[in-house]
């Protein structure tokens, strides 16, 4: 083997080492920074999303390895100094296009197959089940806008759009261990609705109402993010809620004093305050 190029891949193998030892041991030290992780997941499906996650990062960490590893041979075997000139090869024979047409129908079949009917019953078993009729399911109203989160609950009458509705902007509450029903809209351009925390996202769009549930783990009490996951203008950067899991008890609380708030701010000649909409009770499948 030439010498200048065993030295410069034994070079680029220490890199590498070394790079890996030290990543690995900033992520250990730092195993508390988000930086090093995925969000803490305080919802009781978030584990599913996660797991379709990790196995798409193996299965390309392993068809990495063998691309690398393939590169790797080839640079040491077929160098210069031992193989001559190189031959082009334009790789248009039969022979080639079988062997890259049976390579890549494997790994579409073993990495996008199986991601695909993991989804597929993931969303028939879970996602798409709405606790429409679950007894103690939190209803909510959302309605996007440039650049902020509008947020509806019914009032005591139990019913929407009307004056004892409970309003807030930017700041999304829910009671700890609970499920929550969500039907979202849009007021202006497609937004997108991303709580990290529990792993669900749901676009809200313009003259159409989404939906989407989730249910919070119990002692996931604190404070989280709702964030705007579609590019939607030059304010997207800046489009974020708070999303505050809270103890039932103190939820209640919170509810009463929102609703105080809201029927203090009601002003019935505003129309842009009346953005709800009849709840649409849809089956649950």
């Amino acid at each position: 083997m030439n010498h200048r190029f065993a030295r410069t891949l034994g070079a680029a193998v220490a890199v590498a080492v070394l790079s890996g030892v030290s990543l690995a041991s900033v992520a250990t030290q730092g195993a508390s920074d988000s930086m090093w992780k995925p969000p803490i997941d305080i919802s009781t499906e978030g584990h599913r999303s996660d797991s379709l996650f990790m196995t798409t990062t193996w299965f390309l960490a392993v068809l990495f390895a063998i691309m690398s590893a393939i590169l790797g041979i080839a640079m040491v075997r077929f160098r210069a100094a031992k193989s001559g000139h190189a031959h082009y090869h334009p790789g248009d024979t039969w022979k080639d296009g079988m062997f890259g047409f049976v390579v890549s129908t494997i790994i579409f079949l073993v990495v996008d197959g199986n991601l695909l009917v993991r989804s597929h019953i993931d969303l028939n078993e879970v996602y798409w089940r709405y606790p429409e009729n679950d007894p103690g399911v939190v209803r909510v109203e959302v309605l996007a806008q440039q650049w902020g989160w509008n947020f509806r609950y019914a009032g005591r009458d139990g019913a929407f759009n009307t004056p004892d509705d409970i309003v807030t902007f930017n700041d999304f509450r829910v009671p700890e261990g609970k499920k929550v029903l969500l039907q979202i809209a849009s007021k202006d351009v497609i937004h997108s609705f991303f709580l990290a925390n529990c792993r669900m996202k749901q676009d809200a769009v313009p003259g159409q109402i989404t939906r989407m549930w989730f249910e919070t783990k119990p002692q996931t009490a604190g404070e989280y993010e709702v964030a705007c996951a579609e590019i939607c203008g030059f304010g997207h950067y800046m489009m974020k809620s708070r999303f505050v899991v809270l103890k039932e008890a103190e939820f209640k609380s919170w509810l009463e004093e929102a609703a105080r708030w809201s029927a203090i701010a009601l002003d019935p000649p505003q129309l842009e305050q009346q953005w709800g909409w009849a709840w649409a009770v849809s089956k649950t499948r």
